[in-house]
């Protein structure tokens, strides 16, 4: 005899497959949620690490001694006269005289690594002086009282003035490069071709000296750092100082070239 099931036996046989199947969901979004938690936390872990990577700053500095980004820039490394002179194939001259307003390109920090020495006569003078009569054919070399180490082998007079024919600089130095093209009227040459071996750019002025912020050069008076760094007119900065314009009246003179010196008074901060 089939007996039928009633109707109470199978709501409970529907009760407890669902109990069964819900349970069996949970664990598995349990395990999941656990998953997808686990990837969250390693992904956030490794951005935590990677953002709090460590700098690495030049030895003997801060942070906050580091007004500039070029202090960041590694050295070029030299090794040889050869690359030296190579580096200094490269280097642009620029035309300086009283009366020039021209900020001159300065490079960035060279460090020799293995001393070595560097002649006068072994550097090759720009087209735009070979070009010219009138222009020395010979580069000159200045090299700057602040740069320690580097020393003058042999001197040249130029014109009145004393230059280095033979330059030696020993392991470790660190400086940096600036061609020019100084006028000098009116002489045997009207122009000369000068390279001029500065200090590194992170070596202070010194006292009394104005600082250009946009290469780290240093300026012995006012007028040269205000027609050369700041690059206002030669007869503004003649009726310029530190503290601003000079009173009116006051008596100015500027260059006009390289021979020829103009005076007159200040009036509203310019010469006239």
């Amino acid at each position: 005899m089939n007996q039928k099931n009633s109707p109470s036996g199978v709501w409970g046989w529907m009760i407890l497959t669902g109990l069964i199947l819900s349970g069996l969901a949970c664990s598995f979004f349990e395990r999941r949620v656990g998953q997808l938690f686990n990837q969250e936390t390693e992904a956030i872990s490794t951005a935590t690490n990677t953002s709090n990577a460590t700098v690495t700053l030049p030895t003997g500095t801060s942070a906050l001694s580091l007004p500039t980004a070029t202090h960041f820039t590694s050295s070029t490394e030299i090794q040889q006269t050869t690359e030296l002179l190579t580096l200094i194939s490269t280097v642009e001259w620029t035309p300086s005289g009283g009366y020039t307003s021209l900020r001159a390109p300065v490079s960035g920090d060279f460090q020799v690594r293995q001393a070595l020495t560097l002649s006068a006569a072994d550097l090759q003078a720009p087209s735009t002086c070979l070009e010219r009569p009138d222009c020395r054919h010979a580069v000159a070399i200045w090299i700057h009282s602040q740069l320690q180490g580097v020393a003058c082998l042999q001197t040249e007079n130029v014109l009145g003035g004393e230059y280095c024919a033979n330059v030696s600089f020993p392991e470790g130095v660190v400086f940096r490069l600036r061609g020019l093209m100084r006028d000098m009227h009116p002489s045997q040459w009207n122009y000369i071709p000068v390279l001029e071996i500065l200090p590194a750019s992170d070596v202070p002025c010194l006292e009394g000296e104005f600082r250009c912020t946009a290469d780290n050069t240093c300026f012995a008076n006012y007028v040269g750092y205000c027609q050369d760094c700041q690059g206002l007119e030669k007869e503004r900065c003649a009726c310029q100082s530190p503290q601003g314009d000079l009173p009116d009246g006051s008596e100015c003179q500027y260059w006009v070239s390289g021979d020829v010196l103009e005076a007159g008074k200040c009036r509203a901060g310019v010469c006239k």
